[in-house]
């Protein structure tokens, strides 16, 4: 039987320990689709999961490859939502961690930073272009563009929401340079 759950996780760490958690349950994910997981019944505990963001889209050579790579190792490709992928491995063929090194993991959290900040970017680059409207509009024809005010504000907003969460994969960077450093 297959349950649908909707719900917005932001942070990948977060998300992947909630998916262990439902399959620890007895609920594996059977689909993602931007907030709508869907989970079949299970064995309790049988699947352990881990989420992937891609250096390309899913459907690029280089991603092809490196997910049969993965399938060989008993690696399931569940889901795929742009770059990000939910995979999946049984739980009884031992432990899954796809990065096991420093270098890997710094890496990694240095591709889900960069993707943060690029959005942060976008979303400040936008609302100083709608900040130029209201501007404009005022010194032009010395009215108020009440609806562009709003989108710089909403957009500075949400700007500031993902640089929080872009500083969260910053931190840990430097916490595992400091450990690498320790290590050398």
């Amino acid at each position: 039987m297959k349950h649908s759950v909707w719900r917005w996780i932001s942070d990948y760490e977060k998300e992947e320990k909630w998916l262990n958690e439902m399959a620890a349950k007895g609920l594996s994910l059977y689909s993602f689709f931007f907030g709508k997981y869907t989970f079949e019944e299970t064995e309790p505990g049988k699947y352990i999961y881990r989420i992937e963001l891609l250096e390309n889209l899913p459907k690029s050579p280089e991603s092809v490859a490196y997910l049969r790579f993965l399938e060989d190792t008993g690696v399931v490709c569940v889901s795929s939502v742009f770059r990000w992928v939910y995979l999946r491995k049984e739980a009884a063929s031992g432990p899954f961690e796809l990065y096991t090194d420093i270098d890997s993991k710094i890496k990694r959290l240095s591709t889900v930073k960069n993707l943060w900040f690029t959005f942060v970017w976008l979303e400040f680059i936008i609302a100083g272009f709608n900040l130029a409207l209201v501007i404009y509009a005022w010194f032009v024809i010395r009215q108020i563009q009440w609806l562009n005010l709003g989108c710089v504000v909403m957009l500075v907003a949400i700007g500031f929401v993902l640089l929080r969460l872009g500083l969260k994969p910053s931190r840990k960077i430097k916490s595992l340079r400091r450990e690498q450093l320790i290590c050398e």
